[in-house]
């Protein structure tokens, strides 16, 4: 995406952001310093830090320098957290100035802790170079433990690339996109925005409040909104029926349906495509889509994706129905709906 893309927005965090270009050499130099203190050998990485660019950055590092990494949960215990560095049997934790003081807690016994600040302050952001295979490892989940200790699961090359294609083909995904959501713990969102030239806006709602998660939607246009069902819920009351989202045309959420489908309504998508694209494993998925029109779908422009070798498209609109209107059905420039704010020929506004 860098060659394509390079001074586009990558990622946006409140008043920081990188670019394609930025981020690409932000990551490099943390690539970098990952092989200058362990070479090129396939170890894991744990990641202790606050949601946003310095994250990404690290994430994507991590990858380049052909190693996995795995996220320590800021809220998990002390205790907790020991354990599975100790049995991930990891040498290298790197954390932001945030956690700086629970980073020299876990320090020592084996473990050096570095911070993502000094790095990026000075070093080569040359580009660099690892052997990586499909089958290599790239991260690792830790289960939460309530039914014994904490246990870790493996993910590769090969299924993170997986569940890129199923996402981008279920949500259509592509370039002109502006995508927001949460990370939460391990997950974070913006790894799969970055493989489509879209711009990823991380939010805060614990730092910053519902409130201020409605108006960045609105402010920044947002086109596709990743959360949680109680998240959801937060942002429509908080919206209370007044604001509005025109350009917002999918809402995703992980888990359960909400409570009452008024809620998506009371949202103001001007798109009504709304679904789930979790547990997504080949041949079909686990589980089906929460909320799917079965309608045809019928492209209106596509974009290239480079890293996965496949195309991304979007449809003009989708109304209430969950149905294409007729204008859109014969090809029309503009869609009659009311609640459409979309151009067939371009990309969102």
């Amino acid at each position: 995406m860098v060659a394509f893309y390079p001074d586009k927005l990558a990622v946006v965090e409140g008043a920081s952001s990188l670019t394609y270009g930025e981020l690409d050499r932000a990551s490099n130099r943390i690539a970098r310093t990952l092989q200058t203190f362990h070479g090129q050998r396939d170890e894991p990485i744990a990641i202790l830090m606050e949601p946003g660019c310095a994250l990404l950055a690290t994430t994507l590092a991590v990858a380049k320098a052909g190693k996995c990494h795995f996220g320590l949960p800021m809220e998990t215990p002390i205790d907790r957290l020991k354990f599975i560095l100790e049995d991930m049997g990891c040498a290298l934790l790197i954390a932001d100035q945030h956690n700086r003081e629970m980073a020299q807690t876990l320090d020592g016994n084996g473990l050096t802790a570095l911070f993502v600040e000094d790095i990026l302050a000075s070093g080569d952001d040359a580009p660099i170079s690892a052997e990586v295979g499909p089958d290599s490892l790239l991260h690792v989940t830790y289960t939460s433990g309530s039914t014994g200790q904490p246990k870790g699961v493996v993910r590769t090359h090969r299924d993170f690339l997986h569940d890129v294609r199923t996402r981008i083909q279920t949500l259509q995904l592509c370039a002109q996109d502006r995508i927001a959501g949460f990370s939460y713990g391990n997950y974070n969102p913006a790894t799969i925005s970055m493989l489509t030239g879209a711009t990823y806006y991380e939010l805060h709602l614990r730092r910053n409040g519902s409130a201020s998660v409605v108006q960045s939607l609105a402010d920044h246009e947002i086109t596709v909104l990743n959360c949680k069902v109680t998240t959801f819920r937060q942002v429509v009351r908080s919206a209370d029926g007044v604001q509005t989202f025109p350009s917002l045309r999918i809402v995703r959420w992980p888990a359960s349906r909400p409570q009452r489908a008024t809620s998506l309504q009371r949202g103001h998508p001007s798109r009504k495509v709304v679904c789930s694209a979790t547990n997504m494993a080949p041949p079909k998925p686990i589980s089906p889509p929460l909320f799917i029109s079965t309608s045809q779908q019928q492209p209106r422009w596509k974009t290239s994706l480079p890293a996965i070798q496949m195309k991304a498209s979007r449809f003009c609109c989708w109304v209430k129905t969950a149905r294409l209107c007729q204008r859109a059905k014969r090809g029309k420039s503009r869609c009659e709906a009311p609640s459409c704010h979309g151009d067939t020929g371009t990309g969102p506004r």
